[in-house]
């Protein structure tokens, strides 16, 4: 979620007065409700250890979907609004790194052979 990939980035400020604004639009009480979440979030996705943080930006990311999505609910045009706010995210910190996982088995019996062959995963 682009989010979760701005508050590993030096954008956050950035990204956070966006998402603010956005709330202030819809609703001036929900911004700074919004905005102590987010900071709780970043918070504790600065504070996980490198190791952990793969797990603690997953667990963010459900986090910042309920909060997205209870939004959602109470103001159906927040949906628009947000994608623009996502794209603009994501161009600006870019796409969230992941490594693929590839997964390649054969199996053969008595003389059979298995040849296999792959080549570099790209979105």
């Amino acid at each position: 979620m682009a989010l979760v990939t701005g508050m590993a980035t030096d954008a956050w400020p950035w990204v956070r007065d966006r998402v603010g604004r956005l709330y202030k639009r819809s609703a001036a009480a929900g911004e700074s409700e919004a905005l102590v979440d987010l900071d709780d979030m970043h918070e504790r996705y600065l504070a996980a250890a490198s190791d952990s943080q793969a797990e603690t930006a997953r667990d963010l990311t459900s986090e910042l979907r309920a909060l997205i999505r209870n939004r959602l609910r109470s103001d159906p045009s927040f949906a628009a609004e947000f994608e623009a706010l996502t794209a603009e995210i994501t161009s600006r910190v870019g796409e969230p790194t992941a490594t693929p996982n590839v997964i390649q088995s054969g199996h053969a019996t008595g003389f059979g052979i298995v040849n296999q062959a792959g080549r570099d995963i790209r979105k």
